[in-house]
């Protein structure tokens, strides 16, 4: 079925490739039970506040109609919209949500930067998880950071010791937080790419080494050497970011954000 609206050959083209990603999302929507009603629902807020942040860039103004005509959206949503949501950039905050700027997150991230092994004590030791939580923050109590990382099924506590169960930032048999983890994977890939497209002066990483017509050998030796070079840049990566961190945290315009990430698939 054709759509109504008179759409360019542009429009078309980034339809089809937006299409592509939502087949993926798809999946997961229904796969967790959201259905169409539901999503569409939802997408309506989300091509309100995309309209009006797309007039803001124009400078244009933020009437009924030209939000209708920018997002699709009837006009009685649109007042609706306006009425319900009311500031969108105090809205569009609640939703900024970034997981790894944690305190909890932030102190794993010390502990694998500092190299200290996958056991610390508790206490009573220059190497123990209350001086990585102190180094971290002086205003959160390192037993409410140790309850959380407990909860999310990164580390364990036995008496007097503290035991890594991961070295990375995705926590193993927590569906809630890897969802929220990969969101915020896709939302900052997504940005990056996006970035590149428009801004062509100023660019992003956002590459990707793609290679076909090779046996599983081989794709369990890329596969290995894909790890082993991550963990090398990770590591590297994550002990300067905590050096900045520690060094900007009381800096005025320390609100800045860098995020590396890397994929793979086969």
């Amino acid at each position: 079925m054709k759509n109504s609206r008179l759409i360019t050959s542009d429009s078309e083209s980034t339809l089809k490739n937006v299409l592509n990603i939502t087949q993926i999302l798809s999946s997961w929507l229904i796969k967790n039970g959201v259905g169409y009603s539901d999503y569409i629902s939802s997408q309506k807020t989300i091509f309100y506040n995309a309209a009006i942040l797309e007039l803001e860039r124009l400078g244009q103004k933020k009437t009924d109609s030209s939000i209708s005509l920018l997002s699709g959206l009837n006009r009685r949503d649109v007042v609706q919209l306006r009425l319900d949501q009311g500031d969108i950039h105090q809205y569009i905050e609640t939703f900024q949500v970034n997981p790894l700027a944690s305190v909890p997150a932030r102190v794993l991230a010390l502990w694998v930067e500092k190299d200290i092994g996958m056991t610390i004590p508790y206490t009573n030791s220059d190497y123990s998880f209350e001086s990585l939580v102190h180094e971290i923050s002086t205003e959160k109590h390192p037993k409410s950071i140790l309850l959380e990382l407990i909860r999310l099924g990164l580390v364990h506590f036995d008496k007097k010791l503290v035991y890594l169960l991961v070295n990375s930032f995705t926590p193993a048999q927590v569906p809630k937080v890897n969802e929220d983890i990969l969101s915020n994977n896709i939302v900052q890939h997504l940005s990056a790419g996006l970035h590149n497209l428009i801004h062509a002066d100023n660019q992003y990483l956002e590459q990707a080494i793609y290679v076909d017509h090779i046996t599983e050998e081989s794709v369990q030796l890329l596969n290995k050497l894909s790890l082993e070079l991550w963990r090398e840049i990770s590591k590297k990566m994550l002990s300067q970011a905590v050096s900045y961190s520690t060094k900007d945290k009381d800096k005025q315009g320390a609100d800045k954000k860098f995020v590396l990430g890397i994929y793979q698939n086969y």
